[in-house]
């Protein structure tokens, strides 16, 4: 399986390339898998890659958020996942080939945040905040 890595900073009327694009100036065919799709950067990023032609599967954690990030977007689909389960990822990497077949892009959005003071780090915090943004 082929997947492209893409750094983006999308901004309403951004432009971007993948390999390949360059013939066609549209992502049509493409198939994109975006975690933290239900809000904020993953959401305008979905957003952005369906506007460009992209199946995009988004996945998170709330139901309720995915579907908001969906609705009026026929190319975007979602799939209800914790990423820090076990089986998580691969869950929806197989969601994603079931549905679309291939992945050719990967956007890893999935993240949380838990300040605190350096003395009153809470161990059992840090390490899900570390699973979910670093594994």
């Amino acid at each position: 399986m082929l997947c492209h890595l893409l750094f983006l900073t999308l901004t309403p009327g951004s432009r971007f390339s993948v390999p390949g694009m360059e013939e066609t100036n549209t992502l049509d065919g493409r198939a994109v898998l975006i975690t933290g799709g239900g809000t904020g950067i993953g959401r305008a990023t979905a957003h952005q890659f369906a506007a460009m032609g992209a199946e995009v599967l988004i996945v998170g954690r709330s139901a309720e958020r995915l579907a908001e990030t969906a609705e009026g977007h026929r190319r975007i689909r979602s799939f209800v996942a914790a990423l820090t389960e076990s089986n998580a990822s691969a869950a929806a990497v197989t969601a994603a080939l079931e549905a679309y077949g291939r992945i050719d892009i990967v956007v890893n959005n999935a993240a949380i945040t838990r300040p605190a003071p350096l003395g009153e780090i809470d161990r059992k915090v840090a390490e899900e905040q570390l699973a979910t943004n670093l594994l």
